[in-house]
C-alpha cells in the first residue's frame, strides 16, 4: 500500500523521559513563609490577578518560575526563579496577607496522557498518548525541570518528531536515498549552518535539513502531508488516475518543476479547493483543478500524451473520525485530539463541495464550536462575563452585536467566560497558554 509520509523533527537539549503513569502535580504552600514576601529572584510582577490559583498557574506556564508569591488583598502576583523549602535559604520581609507557593516541576516530557490538560508544561501537547513540546519548541531543561523553549543556548543530539508535518520549500539542503538516522546525523554534523530541524519523506528517502524552526516560518508554509492510502482501520482514500488526458476546466493553480507525481498529488490534497491534479513528468508541470468527477466523461479534457490526471478522494468527512494519532487524520490542518480528528486549534471546521476543510477564517460563521481543553490566551479577551455556564457563554458569542465573535475561552473553576473578536492564530505564541481547568473554543464556519 503506497503512501507519502513526511516527518518533521526538532532538535532539543536534554534526555526524553520514559512514559509512565501520570503523577499528580502538587503545589506546596510554604507555611513557614506565611505573611512573608521573598525579595530575591523576582523575574516578573503582575497586578490585579483575581485568585491565588491564577497566580500559581502563571508561574507554572513560565519555565523559569520556581516559586510564586500572592497577595489576595492587592491581587499582586510575583514570579521567582529561586527554589527553596524553608525561609532560611532566601531573603524575605514581613508583609501581612502575602503567601509563597512552591511550584512542582515534574519531568512532563514523555509522560502518559489522554488529553492536553494532562500535560502541565507550558507549550506542551498530548501526542499519541505522550506529553511532548508543541511543534517548533525544543525540549530543554531549567534547574532540573523540563521546559519547551523557542531556541537553545546549546543544541543537543536528540529530536522530537511530528508525523505528517512539513514546511513548504524552505529547506537549506536536500539529500536523497538516505535513512532517517542518516538524515538526523547529517543535521547534527552540519558545519555550513546551525541545523535546527529536518524533515524526511519516507516514500522517496528524501532528507531536508534546515537552519530554522517551525516557528520561524510563515503559517502559510506549514503543510500537513497526508497519506495517499490510509491504514485498514480507516476508510481507504483512493486516488483515481486517467492517463494521457489533461482537464481544461476549473484550473486554480499551476506550478512548474515539481519532481514527482506523488509530490503533485500531495500539493492537491493539501489544498482544500483542489479536487484533481494534473501532472506531466516530462515538464514537471503540476496543475490543481476544482472540478469533482467520477470519470473523464463528465469533465472537459483533451488528449495529451504523458499527461495524467489524478482525482482526489474528497468524500471523507475527516472531522469527527476516530483516530489514534494525528497521522490518521487525512485533512490538512487536522489533528488527533482525545481519539477524534479535529481541526488544529485556531482553524475553523468548514465544508467545500461536500468535504471537510480546516480554514483560518470563514465567509460566514456558524453556530458550532470546537473545544480545546487546557488552552487559553493570556489577557486578550474582548468581553468578560463571570458566573455563567459554557452554554450561556456560547450563546453570548453567537448573539454578540458589537463585534464578530470568532472564539471564546472558559474558566470552569469560576465560570468565567471570555468572548473574542479574533482567533488563536491572530495572537502570538507569547500569549498562548496551557491552563488546566480552561477550555478554548474556536467558532466553526456555517456548515
Amino acid at each position: 500500500m503506497a503512501f507519502i509520509q513526511l516527518i518533521l523533527f526538532w532538535t532539543f537539549l536534554g534526555i526524553q523521559a520514559s512514559p509512565g503513569c501520570y503523577p499528580p502535580c502538587v503545589v506546596k504552600t510554604t507555611t513557614d513563609l506565611t505573611n512573608k514576601r521573598v525579595t530575591e529572584g523576582v523575574i516578573w510582577s503582575e497586578e490585579g490577578v483575581d485568585t491565588r490559583l491564577s497566580c500559581v498557574a502563571r508561574c507554572m506556564q513560565d519555565g523559569q518560575c520556581m516559586t510564586t508569591g500572592y497577595s489576595p488583598g492587592t491581587g499582586q502576583c510575583r514570579g521567582y526563579n529561586v527554589d527553596f523549602t524553608t525561609p532560611d535559604n532566601v531573603t524575605a520581609v514581613d508583609e501581612p496577607g502575602f503567601n509563597m507557593f512552591v511550584v512542582c516541576r515534574d519531568d512532563f516530557i514523555g509522560k502518559a496522557c489522554a488529553t492536553p490538560s494532562h500535560c502541565l508544561g507550558a507549550h506542551s501537547i498530548c501526542e499519541s498518548g505522550q506529553c511532548l513540546c508543541e511543534i517548533g519548541y525544543s525540549h530543554s531543561r531549567h534547574r532540573g525541570y523540563d521546559t519547551c523553549d523557542t531556541d537553545c543556548t546549546e543544541y543537543g543530539s536528540t529530536f522530537g518528531s511530528y508525523n505528517s508535518r512539513g514546511i513548504y520549500r524552505k529547506n537549506n539542503k536536500t539529500i536523497f536515498g538516505i535513512s532517517v538516522d542518516q538524515c538526523r546525523d547529517t543535521c547534527i554534523s552540519e558545519t555550513d549552518y546551525l541545523c535546527k530541524s529536518f524533515e524526511y519523506q519516507m516514500s522517496s528517502l528524501k532528507c531536508n535539513t534546515m537552519s530554522y524552526s517551525w516557528l520561524q516560518t510563515d503559517v502559510a508554509d506549514h503543510n500537513a502531508v497526508v497519506k495517499l492510502a490510509a491504514s485498514s482501520c480507516y476508510p481507504p482514500c483512493d486516488v483515481k488516475t486517467f492517463a494521457n488526458k489533461r482537464v481544461t476546466e476549473g484550473l486554480v493553480w499551476s506550478e512548474e518543476g515539481v519532481d514527482t507525481r506523488l509530490s503533485c498529488v500531495t500539493k492537491c490534497m493539501q489544498d482544500g479547493q483542489c479536487m484533481a491534479a494534473g501532472y506531466s513528468p516530462d515538464t514537471g508541470q503540476c496543475r490543481g483543478h476544482n472540478v469533482d468527477v467520477t470519470s473523464s466523461d463528465n469533465v472537459t479534457a483533451v488528449d495529451e500524451p504523458g499527461s495524467n490526471m489524478y482525482f482526489m478522494c474528497r468524500a471523507l468527512e475527516f472531522v469527527g473520525k476516530t483516530c489514534n494519532r494525528s497521522s490518521d487524520c487525512l485533512g490538512a490542518r487536522s489533528v488527533c485530539e482525545s481519539g477524534q480528528c479535529l481541526c488544529e486549534i485556531g482553524y475553523s471546521h468548514s465544508r467545500h463541495k461536500g468535504y471537510d476543510t480546516c480554514d483560518t477564517a470563514c465567509t460566514e460563521y456558524g453556530t458550532t464550536f470546537t473545544p480545546y481543553s487546557g488552552h487559553a490566551i493570556l489577557r486578550s479577551n474582548t468581553k468578560t462575563v463571570v458566573g455563567i455556564s459554557v452554554a450561556s457563554c456560547k450563546h453570548l458569542c453567537l448573539n454578540e452585536t458589537t463585534f464578530l465573535c470568532r472564539s471564546l475561552e472558559y474558566d470552569h473553576a469560576i465560570q468565567k467566560c471570555n468572548t473574542m473578536s479574533f482567533s488563536w492564530l491572530d495572537k502570538s505564541t507569547d500569549v498562548h497558554r496551557v491552563l488546566a481547568g480552561w477550555t478554548f473554543f474556536t467558532r466553526n464556519c456555517n456548515l
